[in-house]
């Protein structure tokens, strides 16, 4: 069985890594790791090892030669649909040059959330547990990579759109492809 809370950190992890959400077979064994007692620290960290991670951030691949900055940026982006302020983004890289371990670090962006980042989250963990349940009565189970990394990559940051694009995940077609019509912040539609 999953819990909410345990549910909720692996997917904001995913969200802040991966920009998507997270697989169902991926989202239950992390949850059954925090539930064995491995640290949310210790999940994050490892998602830094992940084939996925190290392919999208060259700084992951090659700490010493690689700028932390594109790192920290995109996470940033993935997590509030934003680059960080000059002083924040030069605090986490000192962070990172002292040594900071890298999953404390995307533990801490989320923890430190606040205001309309803090809401941008939450409403993107609430889209993306919406889209994996949603697959659970799916036969075969109808996960791809595209599909979630577009739902929380074009979440609007209100009620009514998390309320309309997770009715429309609930109602995939799930012929040869995945489409969804998502009405975005602006109002203008985004077929996919």
């Amino acid at each position: 069985m999953i819990y909410a809370p345990q549910s909720e950190q692996i997917t904001q992890i995913y969200i802040g890594y991966f920009n998507r959400a997270p697989d169902p077979e991926g989202l239950n064994y992390w949850v059954g790791r925090l539930q064995s007692g491995v640290s949310p620290v210790a999940i994050a960290d490892s998602f830094a090892r992940q084939t996925e991670a190290i392919s999208a951030y060259s700084y992951l691949a090659n700490p010493a030669g690689a700028a932390a900055e594109a790192f920290l940026n995109s996470v940033y982006t993935n997590l509030f649909n934003r680059a960080p302020d000059a002083a924040g983004l030069a605090y986490w890289k000192g962070e990172l040059s002292a040594g900071k371990p890298l999953g404390r670090t995307i533990i801490d962006f989320i923890s430190c959330a606040q205001g309309a980042d803090k809401s941008l989250v939450d409403h993107n963990v609430a889209l993306a547990e919406s889209y994996v349940g949603g697959l659970t009565g799916v036969n075969g189970g109808g996960f791809s990579l595209g599909a979630p990394r577009r739902a929380a990559a074009d979440a609007g940051a209100t009620v009514n759109a998390t309320v309309q694009t997770a009715d429309a995940l609930h109602r995939p077609s799930m012929g040869n492809g995945f489409s969804i019509t998502f009405l975005d912040s602006s109002g203008t539609l985004a077929p996919y």
